[in-house]
């Protein structure tokens, strides 16, 4: 049988000399940046409260 050899890393053409850096934010994040963050963590709570109370209400 034949296999089939890709190599992915040949084809990509990358750049040595390109500087990539990220600016440094001078001011802390907002409460608009962290709206995702609150409510994954209100899920996270809520959910297995929710499974807990129902796991209490059936026994």
């Amino acid at each position: 049988m034949y296999s089939l050899d890709v190599n992915f890393l040949k084809d990509r053409h990358l750049e040595t000399n390109t500087k990539t850096t990220l600016a440094p934010q001078s001011r802390g994040s907002s409460l608009k940046e962290q709206i995702p963050l609150v409510i994954g963590g209100a899920i996270m709570v809520i959910l297995p409260a929710i499974t807990g109370s129902s796991l209490l209400v059936l026994n």
